[in-house]
């Protein structure tokens, strides 16, 4: 989606998104999308092997949703599965992949596999995913 690091940088920051603490994924000669990893952002404890991502985005997806009318994922199962797949190629020590997640996404993070664990809030949730079973 972008030919430049810069780009991709450039783009995260747009969406709010520290490119410090964010790992940017490849495509061939492409950026398309990062995460960014923020332990520190995580209300719980965070143990050896744990990464919280508290940002998470493919630029494709994220650019055909906000410029169309229609209503459409922010995250796809094909793009999201890749930079959770490179994530851990990146960052082999990751166990476990914690988060939060709105509606919008939460089809998307029990697609590769994790496991919600509290449905009875409206706004956000909280999700697990053991790198074990991601299903890729």
């Amino acid at each position: 989606m972008f030919k430049t690091i810069k780009e991709a940088k450039d783009y995260c920051i747009e969406m709010g998104a520290n490119p410090s603490k964010s790992i940017f994924i490849k495509r061939l000669d492409n950026y398309i999308g990062f995460v960014e990893i923020d332990n520190d952002e995580y209300e719980g404890e965070i143990l050896d092997g744990d990464c919280f991502i508290s940002f998470m985005c493919a630029f494709e997806n994220h650019i055909k949703a906000s410029n169309l009318d229609a209503i459409h994922e922010p995250l796809r199962l094909g793009n999201g599965k890749y930079l959770l797949k490179e994530l851990i190629k990146i960052k082999p020590d990751i166990k476990r992949i914690l988060g939060t997640t709105s509606k919008e996404t939460m089809l998307f993070w029990e697609g590769v596999g994790a496991k919600i664990l509290d449905k009875t809030w409206t706004e956000s949730f909280n999700f697990v995913l053991y790198t074990n079973d991601l299903k890729i």
